[in-house]
């Protein structure tokens, strides 16, 4: 999905962020989870040089900022706690 520019900060666990540019338009069935496309897309994706542009895990007290229109999908690694805001 996509939104407004934001950031969020990890306090506790990891989570994993794969994120595309405005404009791309990822293979991404809505009605699937992250997992599902992480297992059964995410390889392929790869392969194929279609992969997101930008991927990393935050670790707990780490800080991410999405520009606006950054399409973006995460996995929570662990149970998680994190703070995200975003601006209008």
């Amino acid at each position: 999905h996509f939104h407004g520019p934001g950031f969020l900060q990890q306090l506790h666990g990891r989570k994993r962020w794969m994120l595309y540019p405005p404009g791309s338009k990822p293979r991404y069935h809505p009605n699937e989870t992250t997992l599902h496309w992480i297992v059964n897309e995410y390889p392929d994706l790869v392969a194929a040089g279609e992969g997101p542009t930008h991927e990393c895990v935050l670790e707990p007290l780490d800080v991410i900022y999405f520009p606006r229109d950054w399409m973006h999908a995460t996995l929570n690694l662990d149970n998680y706690t994190s703070f995200m805001a975003s601006f209008a």
